[in-house]
């Protein structure tokens, strides 16, 4: 697995840094050697929730893939953002249509038809504007920094390596991963070349600066070898703070309070309950002889019962049967955050590459 992740560094290494500028690129001091003072310096260039930006749009494009390689649908993804409380976003593409309008009061208004957006639809804010560690994580303390210099032949890119905490007894305690998450950088241009996390691997390209903050204008994510979404951001440009657009029109509906949470959301004042009261293991024969990584997907509704499972990557088709038929069956008891019942999500990796 670690020959395999410096092959995707060298990889990263060849890719177009800053291909596109729309300004001039950031001038970029000596690198500090500790791991926090690296992420604060890289934080800048990445922070799309500044309230010293000017209100701005993005259209992108994108292609997304089922386990077996095919395309399995395509879209367009448009966001606007008028100040950090002040946003919109919409999905587009056969099937699916939806908007969301976040209003200064943090109320989040909706529009939609059609089915639920994917996995990977539901992620490409993150992906396309937030694609670092989580901040507000650091910040509290719940996530260690490490950092690295990738092998000779890779490009040097300096890389953070990311660790959970918890608590043993009041006490912090790291929490070891086989596999901790890796966030890439150029030392040159502090560019975000690529991340690699529950063997998700996403690649960065082709990018331009925006009032200051670094946009990739490619993005690829795929799972193990396997090509899961692409990513193209085809226009960028300014709007003005009361642009229509922001507005929610009269048929949107607003949803109860914080209406999903996710692993990578900022830590609440108040986060309770979440915890499985029923899990079921999928029947899965001969699974020691498969190849590949499972990847998939469990929505919890507000009732802590199991609305979604989606399988983004499989080696089987019946592998993939036998993680819905299981997870259907799992209970949790209900998530809140600040005292309000919550959707949750999260992901189950299986690797079964030798």
């Amino acid at each position: 697995m670690k020959s395999r992740f410096l092959l995707a560094l060298i990889a990263l290494a060849s890719l177009q840094v800053l291909g596109q500028n729309s300004q001039t690129t950031p001038a970029v001091p000596a690198l500090p050697s500790d791991p926090l003072a690296f992420f604060e310096l890289a934080v800048p260039h990445y922070d799309f929730s500044d309230p010293k930006l000017k209100p701005w749009h993005l259209k992108a494009s994108y292609e997304i893939y089922n386990y077996d390689g095919k395309l399995a649908t395509k879209g367009t993804w448009e966001y606007w953002w008028a100040s950090p409380k002040v946003r919109r976003r919409s999905w587009e593409r056969p099937g699916l249509s939806r908007t969301d309008w976040i209003t200064a009061d943090g109320t989040i208004f909706r529009k939609d038809s059609g089915e639920a957006p994917l996995y990977f639809e539901r992620r490409l804010e993150d992906t396309i504007l937030y694609p670092g560690p989580n901040y507000e994580m650091i910040k509290a303390g719940d996530l260690k920094l490490g950092l690295k210099t990738a092998a000779p032949g890779s490009g040097n890119l300096s890389c953070l390596t990311v660790t959970s905490k918890t608590e043993d007894n009041g006490k912090p305690r790291v929490v070891p991963l086989s596999t901790p998450p890796n966030y890439c950088f150029d030392p040159e241009t502090m560019a975000l070349m690529g991340s690699y996390s529950n063997q998700s691997l996403s690649k960065y390209s082709q990018f331009v600066v925006m009032q200051d903050h670094y946009l990739a204008r490619r993005v690829t994510v795929q799972v193990g070898r396997q090509a899961m979404i692409n990513i193209s951001v085809d226009a960028i440009d300014g709007i003005d703070e009361n642009d229509p657009a922001l507005n929610p029109p009269a048929d949107a509906v607003p949803l109860p309070g914080s209406a999903h949470y996710t692993s990578d959301s900022p830590p609440p004042a108040k986060l309770a309950g979440g915890k499985p009261l029923k899990q079921v293991s999928p029947q899965i024969i001969g699974l020691q002889r498969l190849h590949g990584v499972i990847f998939s997907c469990v929505q919890i509704g507000l009732d802590g019962k199991v609305r979604r499972v989606e399988v983004l990557s499989t080696p089987s088709r019946l592998v993939a049967d036998a993680i819905v038929d299981a997870a259907k069956q799992w209970e949790f008891e209900p998530l809140t955050v600040d005292g309000k019942p919550v959707e949750m999500e999260f992901p189950i990796v299986i690797n079964t590459i030798p």
